[in-house]
């Protein structure tokens, strides 16, 4: 697996990598912040019920749909966040949707942990800190 630690990054790269790096079937953990605000909203969402769309029009917020699915989200330059790339056929990744997330959320909450930050997993996806 290769590791891309990124740093700052346009908004729109910082959605485009992790597309770009599936596509080419390339196992990565990615490590960056974007360097300007954006919102980013899965694929299954409805822009107008999870977004107020005329804020962020008017604050120039770019809004971006991504091609995976998720809840929406509000990044900017203050924020730290990783992707994770996997190869669907990867005999390691848990089939499971809660065994994958247990697995794949178990190092943030113990890279947490190291750092004094209370932090556990919640069924099914969360990992809640603080």
């Amino acid at each position: 697996m290769e590791l891309l630690n990124l740093g700052k990054v346009p908004w729109l790269e910082s959605q485009s990598i992790y597309h770009a790096l599936a596509t080419l079937g390339r196992e990565t953990l990615v490590l960056l912040s974007p360097s300007t605000p954006y919102v980013c909203i899965g694929f299954h969402q409805d822009l107008e019920q999870e977004v107020d769309v005329d804020f962020c029009r008017k604050n120039d917020i770019p809004i971006i749909r991504r091609e995976v699915g998720g809840g929406a989200v509000y990044l900017d330059g203050n924020q730290f966040f990783f992707q994770l790339i996997l190869d669907k056929e990867n005999p390691e990744i848990p089939r499971n949707k809660e065994s994958f997330y247990k697995k794949f959320l178990q190092p943030i909450i113990e890279t947490y942990r190291a750092i004094g930050v209370p932090a556990e997993y919640k069924p099914i996806n969360d990992l809640v800190a603080g």
